[in-house]
Formats: structure tokens, sequence, C-alpha cells
């Protein structure tokens, strides 16, 4: 599963309700945030988690907030051993593994 697919139109009404709602969230943030400092308009949005991978997301979401969209890779940065991990797998999950690469990353004492 990726961010292609079907529009997010095709889900039904009750799925697209729900985007909608959070896309205005979303706009309702940006604008508190361009009140208190108007040259702070964000650029972009990075999308994680599981739901990230949602069919059809992330075009939605940069159509709804006229701005680019893209899933956040933590894995980008890191260094794996290819005869370990499969790049192209951990690719298919980055999104999902944000919160799990950073405990991992820890060091003992960490808060």
């Amino acid at each position: 599963m990726g961010p292609g697919g079907p529009p997010l139109e095709s889900v039904g009404p009750a799925v697209l309700n729900t985007l909608t709602s959070w896309t205005e969230e979303i706009k309702r943030a940006f604008d508190f945030l361009a009140a208190s400092d108007p040259e702070s308009r964000p650029t972009k949005v990075v999308l994680s988690g599981g739901s990230a991978l949602i069919p059809g997301l992330v075009p939605f979401f940069s159509r709804e907030l006229k701005l680019p969209v893209e899933l956040f890779n933590p894995f980008n940065q890191v260094k794996v051993n290819p005869e370990v991990f499969d790049r192209e797998a951990l690719n298919r999950v980055a999104p999902q593994a944000v919160t799990a690469l950073g405990l991992a990353l820890r060091r003992r004492g960490d808060r």
C-alpha cells in the first residue's frame, strides 16, 4: 500500500467528511500560526504514521491544503546493513516506523 491509489472521494461520505474535517483543522492551525507570525507560513506538510499510507491521502491533503505533501521516511538518514535489512521493505513501512525507530535510537539514560 502507498500514497497513490484511487481518489479518496470514492471511499464514501463518512471517510471523506472525516478527512475534510482534518484538513480544515490543519488550515485553522496554519491560520493561527500566521496570525502570530505572518512570515511563518508552512511550505510543505509531512505525514507519518500508519494512516499516512491510506491510498490517495497524500494527493488529497495536497489539493485541500494547497501545499506539497510527502510521507516522512525516518530511514532516509539511517545507515543500514543491506545484508540484514531490505531497504525497499523499510521504505514501505517507513511512515509506520517513526516511533519505533526513535525508540531504537535511544541510549541508556535518555529521556
